[in-house]
C-alpha cells in the first residue's frame, strides 16, 4: 500500500449562526452550552466513525476542525465552547482583520481577537466595504467549500439580508452539505435537517425541510458523512487505489512501440506543474505556515503517485487493446506463410489461428478482470483533481463538491477522494492581497495554460499522425487486395486459364491476408478512439486560448480569477469525465443484460417446475 495516497482522518464541521445574540446573560449560555453538547457529541463519535473505515484513512490520530467567520453572536460562542472541548478552530474572515474589527462591539471585539490570536489558521479574504454584502457571501462559500457539514444556529427564518443565517444554510442545502440545526429559542433541542428528494430536480426550501431530533450517540451519522461510497461497485475504484504498491515501469511495450515506428516518436507525457510554485502554493502575503507547506506537499506527492500510476495503468490497456489486433494481422500472415510455402504443414494453420484467438482472448480477460481502462481513467482524474486542488487552496477553495441534483448516494470514489484530500489540508493561512491574485492570474496565463496547451498540441500531432498512417496502411491494404483481386480475374484470359497463372496460390493467399488486415488496422483506428481523441485536444486548444484571453481582459480581483481556475479546472476534466460516463453507461447496460439473462433462466425453470 502506497501510504501517502491515504487522507488524514479530519472532520470539518462549520459554524454559522445569528449575529444578535449576545455574549454574555442566560441567552449567550443556553446558546454556548447547545453548540458545545452538539461539538461534545460529534468529538465523541469521531473515533469510532473512522474506525469502520480505517482503510481508506491514513493512520493519523482522527481531528475535528470547526471552520468560522468569526462573526458576532453565534460564532464568536461557537469558538469559544470549541477552545473548552479542544477543538482546533480556522477563520474565514471577509476582511483583513483591522477593517473587521469594526463590525463588533466593543465588548465582543477583544474576545474575538483573543479567539483569533489563538486561532489554528486565519485566512483574511480581499473583502472591500464598498461590495456590500457580496465580502460576506464570499467568507460563507469559502467556509462551505471547506467542510463536511454545517451547524447552523438558526431560528428556521430566511434571511433578513443577503448573506445572513438562511441563506448559508439554503446554499449548505444546494450543495448537499448536511445541517445540524439549533434554534436559539430552544438551543438544547439540536435537530438534523432532513436531505432533499433524491429526485427532486430543484433545490428545495431549507425552512420547508423536515427535522429530527439528534441522537445521543452520533456515530451513525458522522460515518454517513465521512464514508466512501457504500456501493462495492463505486467504492471499487477506492480499494484498487489503496491496494496499489510501488511499480517500476510497465511491462507492457506493444502502444509505445506502435507509436515509435508508426509515428515516429512516443507520446508525450502530460505537462506536470514546477513542485515549488509560490503564488500558488500560499494564499498571499505572510503565509508561512509549516504545517500547511507540508500537507500540499503530501498533495503534491500524492498526485505525483496516482498519475504515475495512471500512466502505468493506460499504457497496459492501450497496449493489450493494440497487440490484439496485431495479433490477430501476425496470425492471418503466418497462417498464409504456411499456407504457401510448406503446403504440406497446411494444417498447422488451424493451430495458428487457435492460439491467435486463445493469446486474444486470454489478454481480453486479463484486461478486465484486472481494470485496466477503469483504473487509467479513474487514476486520471484524480490525478487532475488533486492537481488543480493546489490552485483551489490558494483561494481557499476545497474540492469542487457534486452537482446540486446528484444524491449523495449517488458520488463516486472519485470525488469522495478528493474531497477528503482536500479537508485534511484545512483552510489555507494568510492574507489574499490584490498582490497574490495578480500573481495566480499570471501563473494561469503564463505556465499553466500554455503547458496545457502544448501538451495537447503535441499530442494533436503524434495521434493526429498515427491515425493519418494506421488510415493509410488499411486502406493501401484494401486497393491491394482489390488489385490482386482484379488481375486473378482477368489474368487467366491471357494466360490460357486459370491452372496455368503461377500465382495463383499467392494471390489466393493475399485475398485471404489482405483484408483481414485492413479490418484489424480499422479495428485499431476505432480501440483507440484517435479521431475523437485528435478533435478532442484541438478543441481543448482552442478553449485554452479562449480562457486565457478571457482571464486577461478580466479584472485582478478574486471572484474572476477564481471563477476562471474553475472554468479550466472543468475544460480539463471534461475529456476524461466523458470517457467515465461511457464506462459507467457500458456497466450498466452490461449489468442489465446479466440481470435480465438470470431472469429469463428463472423464467424457464418456473416454467418446466411449475410447482417450484
Amino acid at each position: 500500500m502506497l501510504e501517502e495516497l491515504l487522507p488524514a482522518p479530519v472532520l470539518s464541521v462549520g459554524l454559522t449562526g445569528h449575529r444578535n445574540i449576545a455574549m454574555y446573560g442566560v441567552a449567550a449560555e443556553a446558546v454556548e452550552h447547545g453548540i458545545a453538547a452538539v461539538l461534545g457529541a460529534l468529538q465523541r463519535a469521531l473515533a469510532p466513525a473512522f474506525a469502520r473505515e480505517a482503510a481508506f484513512f491514513s493512520t493519523a490520530a482522527p481531528t475535528m476542525r470547526l471552520v468560522s467567520m468569526g462573526a458576532e453572536g453565534a460564532d464568536l460562542l461557537g469558538a469559544r465552547a470549541a477552545d473548552k472541548l479542544g477543538i482546533e478552530v480556522a477563520y474565514i474572515m471577509p476582511f483583513a482583520w483591522d477593517e473587521y474589527r469594526s463590525d463588533f462591539l466593543p465588548s465582543s471585539a477583544a474576545v474575538a481577537g483573543e479567539k483569533i490570536a489563538r486561532a489554528a489558521s486565519l485566512l483574511e479574504l480581499p473583502g472591500r466595504r464598498d461590495e456590500g454584502p457580496r465580502a460576506y457571501e464570499r467568507a460563507n462559500e469559502v467556509i462551505l467549500s471547506n467542510i463536511d457539514l454545517l451547524l447552523a444556529v438558526w431560528d428556521g427564518a430566511r434571511a433578513r439580508g443577503r448573506a445572513g443565517t438562511g441563506d448559508v444554510v439554503q446554499a449548505a442545502v444546494v450543495k448537499g452539505v448536511p445541517i445540524i440545526v439549533i434554534n436559539p429559542q430552544a438551543p438544547n433541542s439540536a435537530a438534523i435537517l432532513a436531505e432533499a428528494a433524491s429526485d427532486d430536480f430543484e433545490a428545495p426550501v431549507a425552512g420547508d425541510l423536515a427535522r429530527r431530533p439528534l441522537a445521543e450517540d452520533l456515530t451513525d451519522f458522522v460515518h454517513g458523512v465521512l464514508r466512501p461510497p457504500t456501493r462495492l461497485v463505486r467504492r471499487q475504484g477506492l480499494i484498487d487505489l489503496i491496494a496499489e504498491t510501488p511499480r517500476t515501469g510497465a511491462w507492457r511495450i506493444e502502444y509505445p512501440l506502435l507509436l515509435k515506428l508508426v509515428a515516429g516518436h512516443p507520446l508525450a507525457g502530460r505537462v506536470s506543474r514546477p513542485a515549488a510554485t509560490a503564488s500558488v502554493a500560499t494564499a498571499g502575503k505572510g503565509m508561512s505556515d509549516p504545517e500547511a507547506q507540508a500537507r500540499l506537499d503530501k498533495i503534491e506527492r500524492a498526485r505525483k503517485a496516482i498519475d504515475g500510476l495512471a500512466v502505468r495503468y493506460g499504457r497496459l490497456f492501450r497496449s493489450s487493446s493494440v497487440s490484439q489486433y496485431l495479433i490477430v494481422i501476425l496470425g492471418v500472415w503466418i497462417s498464409g506463410v504456411i499456407g504457401l510455402l510448406v503446403s504440406f504443414l497446411s494444417a498447422a494453420t488451424i493451430v495458428v489461428q487457435l492460439l491467435a484467438n486463445g493469446l486474444v482472448l486470454v489478454d481480453a480477460m486479463v484486461r478486465v478482470r484486472r481494470r485496466w481502462q477503469e483504473r487509467w481513467l479513474d487514476y486520471r482524474v484524480v490525478a487532475e483533481q488533486l492537481r488543480w486542488l493546489r490552485f483551489r487552496y490558494s483561494f481557499g477553495l476545497g474540492a469542487a463538491r457534486q452537482t446540486p441534483i446528484e444524491p449523495r448516494g449517488t458520488r463516486s470514489w472519485i470525488d469522495w477522494y478528493a474531497q477528503r484530500m482536500a479537508h485534511a489540508l484545512g483552510p489555507p493561512q494568510g492574507k489574499i492581497d490584490a498582490a497574490s491574485i495578480a500573481a495566480a492570474a499570471h501563473e494561469l496565463t503564463e505556465s499553466e495554460i500554455p503547458r496545457q496547451i502544448e501538451y495537447h498540441r503535441v499530442t494533436f500531432r503524434q495521434l493526429g499522425q498515427l491515425e493519418r498512417r494506421l488510415s493509410f496502411s488499411a486502406q493501401a491494404a484494401l486497393v491491394a487486395a482489390a488489385a490482386v483481386a482484379i488481375l486473378l480475374m482477368f489474368g487467366p484470359t491471357r494466360a490460357g486459364g486459370l491452372a496455368s497463372i503461377g500465382w495463383k496460390q499467392f494471390a489466393i493467399g493475399l485475398l485471404a491476408v489482405l483484408p483481414a488486415t485492413t479490418t484489424a488496422l480499422n479495428g485499431m483506428r476505432l480501440e483507440a478512439d484517435l479521431v475523437r481523441l485528435v478533435e478532442r485536444s484541438a478543441q481543448t486548444i482552442a478553449l485554452l486560448f479562449r480562457v486565457k484571453r478571457v482571464i486577461l481582459a478580466s479584472p485582478e480581483d478574486y471572484d474572476h480569477v477564481a471563477a476562471n481556475m474553475q472554468r479550466l479546472a472543468a475544460i480539463m476534466g471534461s475529456e476524461l469525465a466523458e470517457w467515465r460516463s461511457v464506462i459507467e453507461s457500458r456497466r450498466a447496460r452490461d449489468m442489465r443484460r446479466r440481470i435480465g439473462r438470470k431472469r429469463d433462466v428463472f423464467r424457464a425453470w418456473r416454467r418446466v417446475r411449475p410447482g417450484v
